[in-house]
């Protein structure tokens, strides 16, 4: 199996005297009929990854090199890019590193832009960067270093470790487990049940159709229609429950004013 490269262009830009920014655009391409799933590894940049009805996996890569002329930047974009999409098994893996060897002043990052096929599951290792995902069908497992991270429309299992950065999470048909450093959190329309972890920043969590258990160090927690029950741990902030099916237990309020109502089932607040 081949991966095709190409490299479309090479763009320069002067901002300023002295400052000087150069793109360049790489595409890749992978046959992927015969392949489960698909690992990325990449660092600094944007990464977007989107569900299509094909077999192949489609990679645009946007190159940025600020503070260095284009003569270096190019040079040094060849020799210190590591960029490549490649069969391992019985799954892909797409990779882009930048190998720090330039001078201070410099800044460099990769945007890449995924196709691939709808099927197939994701692990995403990510440095730092924003990350949206979108119209998926297989697992989702992500360890992000920083970045905000955006999730729609996707049909299997998601499993999220973040460091920093805020989560957006909307229309997904399977389970969730988040485990989060710190950044907001906000989950809509949730087939499946949903375990948060999160050391500060709010919560906010609606339409879920499983359970929902919440632990967080710091911020506000709000929670609207669960058809499961709901299981709070908190260590400040305040808490706000409402439309819940079934049950309702406060294990942990460090601080903050708390109000659940609405609730069909049982109430335990424990002190």
């Amino acid at each position: 199996m081949k991966t095709r490269i190409m490299v479309l262009g090479l763009i320069l830009m002067t901002l300023g005297p002295h400052a000087h920014a150069y793109t360049e655009q790489r595409q890749l391409q992978l046959d992927a009929a015969a392949l489960k799933a698909l690992k990325i590894t990449c660092g600094a940049g944007e990464l977007q990854v989107e569900g299509a009805p094909s077999e192949e996996i489609r990679v645009t890569a946007e190159i940025e090199i600020k503070g260095m002329k284009a003569e270096k930047a190019e040079a040094f974009a060849r020799e210190n890019i590591e960029l490549w999409l490649r069969q391992e098994g019985p799954r892909a893996h797409l990779k882009s590193e930048v190998h720090r060897g330039f001078r201070r002043g410099a800044d460099v990052t990769v945007d890449l832009i995924v196709f691939v096929p709808a099927r197939l599951r994701l692990d995403i290792r990510d440095d730092s960067g924003s990350i949206g995902i979108r119209s998926v069908q297989g697992d989702v497992q992500i360890d992000d270093g920083s970045g905000e991270i955006e999730i729609r429309d996707t049909g299997g299992n998601l499993d999220i470790h973040d460091d920093s950065g805020g989560i957006n999470i909307e229309h997904v048909r399977g389970r969730l487990t988040l485990k989060d450093g710190s950044g907001s959190i906000d989950v809509r329309d949730l087939k499946g049940s949903a375990v948060i972890k999160d050391g500060s920043g709010s919560i906010s969590a609606a339409g879920i159709d499983g359970d929902l258990t919440i632990e967080d160090g710091s911020g506000s927690i709000t929670v609207r229609q669960v058809r499961g029950s709901v299981t709070v741990a908190d260590g400040s902030g305040s808490i706000d429950i409402r439309d819940v099916e079934q049950g309702v237990v406060i294990e942990r309020d460090g601080s903050g004013s708390r109000r659940i109502t609405n609730v069909r089932g049982y109430i335990i607040e424990q002190e």
